[in-house]
């Protein structure tokens, strides 16, 4: 496992960045058409008694999805060649190791962040997040 410094690892996140914009898109907009392909489907095993309009089919929404998932792998690999992790792909959360005080830690990156604001220790998750200027 690679160990950045935080210097490296803002570098690395400034290149990343378009990556994880596709990861965060892609993940959102696939949820989206799943739950509308799932919406469609439902509709469609009905009874035949609905007074309600069914929902047409989307004829391209599963290859649209595939798409989407195809895009989502790529980004991923992307951020993973680079040595960081992905921790959610609908927030665009990323960790990447670090050491701090010989212990190995995450800087931790939400996209929509400026930069790299916070980090945490390995077994705490995002919910240990402290800020940079505790590291």
């Amino acid at each position: 496992m690679r160990l950045f410094t935080v210097e490296e690892a803002r570098a690395e996140l400034r290149s990343l960045l378009p990556s994880i914009g596709q990861m965060v898109t892609a993940a959102r907009r696939a949820e989206e058409l799943e739950r509308r392909i799932a919406a469609a489907a439902r509709a469609a095993s009905g009874n035949g008694r609905t007074k309600e309009p069914i929902p047409a089919a989307d004829a391209s929404g599963p290859r649209e999805l595939e798409q989407l998932r195809s895009t989502l792998e790529r980004a991923i690999r992307a951020i993973a060649a680079a040595g960081a992790e992905v921790k959610d792909v609908r927030r665009g959360l990323i960790d990447f190791p670090a050491e701090r005080r010989g212990e190995v830690v995450y800087l931790c990156y939400e996209y929509g962040e400026p930069d790299i604001e916070f980090w945490h220790p390995v077994d705490t998750g995002y919910a240990g997040r402290r800020p940079m200027s505790e590291f």
